[in-house]
């Protein structure tokens, strides 16, 4: 990334004032979710430095199973070994920098070779080359596999879910999410099994937007009227948020043990085992930002994954998660496609709210508000954000300053 500007500077300084305690933080600027320059830094900053969630194990079960995504403009394919081990490998083609799969979210399927589809050259499931046509006039086939691999970026497996970091540097995930880890153990995700993933490309908001609305509960006694009374807002908590935290969440109780978000208030699929009191009567909500967001309940798992396109688009990823017994239940096929008739419209609710949000931060009379008390979440995911900015701001400020070295 070129120089910071003065201007992106401003906006990062800015952010500060976002992050203090809810009785006192306003609203980040308004460039942060509409400027394409500072989605630029974000992308240096926050995605090419942090973990980011990107599937569940469950989607590649066997060898040779993969999946492919574009995080931030970088395609990448996920793949199982033969091994069992999971491969995170760039997906574009040491060629001439061909997409080594169709479409842009998760084509998957299975194989034994990645294949590129446009001179097809091959490549086994290390990134290692495998056959190049007509290559050997130029170049010879053992020189170009000690050049040509594709480049292969860290793996963490964290309660069944699949983070990437494309930094070699960067510090492990697992310390930073103990508290998700403690929050979540009881309910088994890592031996879920992930139905197929719903793919909603091109929103018209800020990746920022969606995690914010989904963050805090504020929002559900208007926008989701009569469809989230089961666990309104009134009954929201909030967990404290330290700067070395990679989570951000808040559980909700229920007005009842065991209900569920559906016309019946109702669980509609087996309660998962080892749950106790505690998760049998709330609902956890929470993100590992930058990319995933997730909801406990009683009966299930779901978890979006966020990928932000531009400074006004973003790709979302939809994953419900249940256990293998819950779908083995006779009725789980109906009970699910019962609950996905509610589950869209509660999506399509959000998504017109957000997109309306992002409309009005074009506004330049628009103002940096304040914040409600069931929105304090958002100082803290703030927080979360503007520590990755301002580490990587003062980090390119200290290099810039550095004196030139002159050979002697």
């Amino acid at each position: 990334m070129n120089p910071i500007s003065a201007d992106l500077r401003r906006i990062v300084d800015e952010i500060e004032a976002s992050t203090v305690d809810v009785k006192a933080a306003i609203t980040m600027p308004r460039e942060a979710y509409t400027s394409e320059q500072f989605f630029e830094l974000e992308k240096e900053a926050v995605f090419m430095k942090e973990w980011l969630a990107v599937g569940h194990q469950s989607q590649i079960p066997n060898a040779g199973d993969y999946f492919s995504l574009t995080v931030a403009d970088e395609p990448v394919i996920l793949v199982r070994t033969a091994e069992g081990a999971i491969n995170a490998l760039s997906g574009v083609c040491r060629h001439r920098g061909f997409p080594l799969t169709s479409g842009e979210y998760h084509a998957h399927g299975n194989c034994s070779a990645i294949v590129c589809p446009y001179h097809n050259w091959s490549y086994d499931l290390e990134g290692e080359i495998v056959t190049a046509p007509h290559m050997r006039q130029t170049i010879d086939m053992e020189s170009l596999r000690r050049t040509e691999k594709l480049p292969k970026f860290r793996v963490e497996i964290i309660q069944g879910f699949i983070f990437i970091n494309f930094d070699q540097d960067s510090a492990p995930l697992k310390p930073q999410v103990a508290k998700w880890e403690e929050a979540v153990k009881n309910y088994g995700i890592e031996r879920m099994i992930a139905q197929p993933t719903i793919v909603t490309p091109d929103l018209n908001y800020n990746w920022k937007i969606l995690h914010e609305n989904a963050l805090e509960p504020y929002h559900t006694m208007f926008v989701h009227a009569g469809f989230h009374e089961v666990a309104p807002a009134t009954k929201a908590t909030f967990m404290e948020f330290e700067d070395g935290d990679g989570q951000i969440m808040h559980p909700t109780g229920f007005i009842e043990r065991d209900a569920g978000f559906n016309p019946a208030g109702k669980a509609l699929f087996p309660i998962l085992p080892g749950l106790g009191e505690l998760e049998r009567s709330q609902v956890l909500f929470g993100s590992l930002p930058p990319t995933l967001f997730f909801c406990c309940m009683p009966d299930q798992v779901f978890a979006f994954f966020v990928l932000p396109t531009s400074a006004t688009r973003t790709t979302l990823l939809i994953t419900w998660l249940f256990p293998e017994e819950s779908m083995k239940w006779p009725r789980f096929k109906w009970a699910y496609a019962s609950q996905s008739s509610t589950n869209d419209v509660l999506n399509i609710q959000d998504q017109e709210a957000n997109e309306e949000l992002q409309k009005g931060l074009k506004s330049r009379f628009g103002t940096r508000g304040r914040y409600s008390h069931l929105e304090k979440t958002l100082p803290q995911f703030n927080r979360w954000l503007y520590l990755r900015l301002r580490r990587y701001v003062d980090g390119k400020r200290a290099r810039s300053a550095m004196p030139a070295v002159v050979a002697g």
